[in-house]
Order: structure tokens, then sequence, then C-alpha cells
């Protein structure tokens, strides 16, 4: 027995000693240091050493067995995030987070490493979370080795990798251009093994923050024409374009110019204030889309020249610099000012009279200068004239508003000389004009044409721009060079006068009304 224990033993150990050698040499390298190959065959082969009874060491050899290594499919995507099946919106787990510009597509990156012990594919999809628009697409793409997401990027829908290999890829998602700011989104990409589609990663979530887009418009110009004193109203459109409600703190509203004293206030607002910012800060928030009249109160005031202009800008901006999270849509320095300019109108009086002998021919036809003539040579008949009794002196008195505002219930005064008679008063014009006699009532001065008046008589002749039947602010002498004229005819007192029985109207082109 103890012989028989003395031979087993060796053999025994000579045995497991060429298993476990065997086994060993079997190992084959890959790309990981741990991971045996799928589809690599594991052979083995036992041992039976002895000695004979001839005293000689021998071997007997066993059967081979085979064990071929089966695919255990694997996969990892990193950063990791949320968990398996996406995340809760309202506590993201975010494995990384960018900034999504609206109108634009936001990029996530990742890695995915095929950790199984075999080639594999792996097809790509998407889990969105519960905020995401269900409408909006997520996009892959395969890096192209640069590390930076390019239009060079290949777009894929599933990836290839042997055992061990890793490669980057990008996730774009695109974030609508009305998208509000301080919005979150999440996804995470699913990795599925076409060798076993049971193994997945989707435990991945990627975090989009929408850009905040800080911004504020101003809109309208305005151009207001005046008299003296006024009180002039203008009004502009104050309106939020970011996606952001906008603070008080956040809108600078800033005034610049302006000759006359100016108060603000901002929609229904009853109080004025001194500056729009004032106004704003009583207003309050501008929330995101909406906006609110501002309106502008200048105060002209009295004796302001003809022709005096006045200019106030105004310009609306969001403080501070753009970053990648925050885009000031309009700074203070790029902002458009928006004016409004008051152009002071005054109504400028001219008068001018000239004077002309009528003559009587042998044959007895009467004859005067014309009025157009007079006017043309204004200086020839302001000239002094000798005149006896019985003459007939014909008076063209011309009117002309040279200024930009009507000269309100203007209107042509004359008192008849002393020594003379008024044989006829006649309008230059045949546009509505009235007359009246020593502040009379006004008449239409067509067809009856005032005449026969004497000396001291108070005539005045006035044209009716609105065909009331009277003269008041709204009727007078319009801006820019219109003009309204007469002429009268009167007679030197002297013994036995005789006179034309009619005088002719003269309607010229120099003379209207309107």
């Amino acid at each position: 027995m103890f012989k028989r224990t003395l031979s087993l033993a060796p053999t025994t150990l000579l045995l497991l000693g060429a298993l476990s050698l065997s086994q060993a040499s079997a190992v084959v390298a890959g790309p990981t240091s741990n991971t045996t190959r799928a589809g690599t065959a594991i052979t083995n082969t036992g041992f039976l050493d002895y000695r004979t009874d001839e005293g000689k060491d021998a071997t007997e050899q066993s059967n081979v067995v085979t064990a071929t290594v089966q695919h255990v499919p694997a996969v990892s995507i990193t950063p990791n995030g949320g968990t398996d099946g996406g995340n809760d919106p309202s506590t993201p787990v975010c494995g990384q987070t960018v900034v999504g510009v609206p109108g634009q597509a936001a990029v996530l990156t990742y890695q995915i490493t095929n950790t199984s012990n075999g080639p594999d594919t792996y097809t790509l999809t998407t889990l969105l979370g519960s905020t995401s628009p269900a409408g909006a697409a997520a996009r892959y793409y395969l890096d192209d080795g640069d590390g930076t997401f390019t239009p060079q990027d290949t777009e894929i829908t599933s990836i290839a990798l042997d055992m061990g290999e890793s490669r980057t890829f990008f996730v774009t998602y695109p974030i609508a251009a009305e998208e509000v700011g301080t919005a979150q989104f999440t996804l995470s990409p699913v990795a599925t093994s076409t060798a076993d589609n049971a193994v997945t990663d989707s435990g991945n979530t990627g975090c989009i923050d929408t850009q905040d887009r800080v911004g504020v418009q101003l809109d309208n110009d305005s151009f207001r024409e005046t008299t003296a004193p006024a009180t002039v109203f203008t009004e502009h459109f104050l309106r939020n374009i970011g996606n952001v409600d906008l603070s008080t703190s956040t809108i600078t509203l800033t005034p610049q110019g302006g000759r006359y004293p100016a108060t603000y206030r901002l929609g229904n607002q009853t109080t004025e204030y001194p500056t729009p910012q004032d106004a704003l800060t009583a207003y309050g928030d501008l929330p995101i889309g909406q906006g609110v009249i501002l309106h502008v109160t200048q105060t002209v005031p009295a004796g302001e020249a003809n022709a005096t202009r006045s200019t106030l800008s105004l310009t609306a901006s969001t403080p501070g610099d753009s970053t990648p999270e925050r885009e000031n849509l309009t700074p203070a320095a790029t902002s458009t000012a928006r004016t409004d300019e008051i152009y002071v109108q005054r109504g400028i009086a001219n008068i001018q009279k000239t004077q002309a002998l009528c003559e009587t021919d042998n044959n007895g036809a009467f004859s005067c200068p014309g009025a157009q003539q007079m006017y043309d040579r204004k200086a020839t008949y302001q000239r002094a004239l000798d005149v006896k009794p019985c003459d007939i002196i014909k008076y063209a008195l011309f009117t002309q508003n040279t200024g930009d505002a009507l000269l309100k219930q203007a209107r042509i005064r004359d008192v008849v000389p002393q020594n003379t008679e008024l044989l006829k008063a006649l309008p230059l014009a045949r546009d509505p004009m009235l007359y009246r006699i020593d502040g009379g009532a006004w008449m239409p001065a067509f067809p009856t044409f005032p005449s026969e008046l004497p000396a001291g008589t108070t005539i005045e002749i006035a044209p009716d721009l609105n065909g009331d039947g009277t003269i008041t602010d709204e009727d007078g002498l319009p801006r820019n060079s219109n003009n309204i004229g007469v002429v009268l005819y009167v007679q030197v007192k002297g013994p036995k006068c005789t006179a034309p029985a009619s005088f002719d109207f003269e309607d010229i082109n120099n003379f209207q009304a309107t």
C-alpha cells in the first residue's frame, strides 16, 4: 500500500500541472488585457507520466477537448447622467451641460466604447426628457478625429466597434428660434447591441440650457409742426424682443438733446415723470414678447421764432456684455436712437401799398395801370403822386405770409383818406372773401363790392377759408408765400367830379387765399 501511494501522488501532481499549463497557453491577447476575445478556441490535453516496470519514464496523452469563447455583448457611453431610461425632468442629473442658442442646434459630445469581448455594431436612438419637444429630432455624427463637431463629420445611425475600441460622436438637437430663455431640455443617447438587442446603455443624460437672449426695442420716429406756445405729444412703442422677462434694472432708457422741457409716462400711467427711466421704474417688468407705449410730452414756450427746430433723441438698451449663456442683443453702443423732432411755425406778415394815377383820354376812355404791373414794379408805384381835384387814385395793397404757419384772422384794413371818396373796393382773388365796414357784420365781397364810402370810413377785407361766413382763428393768410390783395379806387374831392360807372375785377395769379 505504501508503495502504491508513493507512485500515485507524483502522477497526480504531474497531471494537474499539465492541465494548468495548457489553460494558460490558451489566453489570446487582445485590445484589453483581461478579456478573452470571442471565438477564441481553448484546447486542453491531459498527460499521464509514469515509470515502467523496466524503470523507464513514460507518458500517455489524453484526447483533446475544446471550448470556444462566446461573444458577451456590452457597451459603455460616457459621460453618464441620470439613470437608465432617462431621468426625472424636475430633478435632472446632467452628465454634461451645453448652451443651446435659439435658432441653432445644440451639440453634445459623447464617447462610446465596445466593452464586450468581440466586435459589435451599435444602433443609436434617443430618449428625450419630458420637457424636450417631441417633434425635434436628435441627429448623430461620428467625429473625424479632431474632437470638434464640424460639417465634415459624417452623420450616422449606428457605429461599428472592435473589441475595446472607443470613438467620439456628437448629438445635435435643434433649438427653436422662439424658444424662451432659462429653458432646459434633456436627452440621452441609447446604444443597442445588434448582437443582442437586450444589451443597451441609456443612462447618459445630457442637458441643454437655452441661451438667454436679452434685448429691447424702441419703435417710431416723429415729426411735429407746431405754433408757439404749445404742448406737443409723441409716442413710441417699447418692446421686449428677447426670450426672457426684463426687469427695470435690465432696461436703460436714455434721452439726449431736445430744446424743450419733457416729461414721460408708460402705458396707463397718469403721473408724468422727469425721465423715461423714472417712468420705467414705476411701471415695472416687461415680460417676454410684450410691449408698452412710451408717452413723451414736450412744452414749447411762447415767443419761439419761425423755423426753430428741436430734436429729442431716445435710446433703449440692455446693459452688460454678451456671454455664451447670455446674448445681449441691444447693447448701448449699437442701439438705434429714435427722434422726436419739433418744428416751430409762425406766420410772418408783410404788407405793401402802391398807388397809381388813373387817366381819362380825350375820348372819355378811363384807364389805370393793372394790379399785376403795380405788383411787379412796386418800387415805381410806391412813389409820391401829384394829383388834382377829381383825379382818381388806384391803391393796390399786397399782403404776404412768408412764415410757416397760418396768420390767424388776417384781414386787410384801410381807411378812406381825408379829402377823398371811395368809389369801389375790389379783392384781387375770387376765393371766398368777406368785407365789413367800420367793424360791422361780415358780408360776402362777391358780388356786392363795397363802394361810395366817405372819407374816414374803415374797410376790411379777409379770406373766409372755411366758408362759414365769419372770420375766426381757422381763417387767415395761409403759410408759405400765399397772398391776398385788394384795390381801392378813391377820387379826390372837387367840384362837379365824374367817375366811371364800373371798375373791372382783376384776378391775378399771384393772389390766392389758399
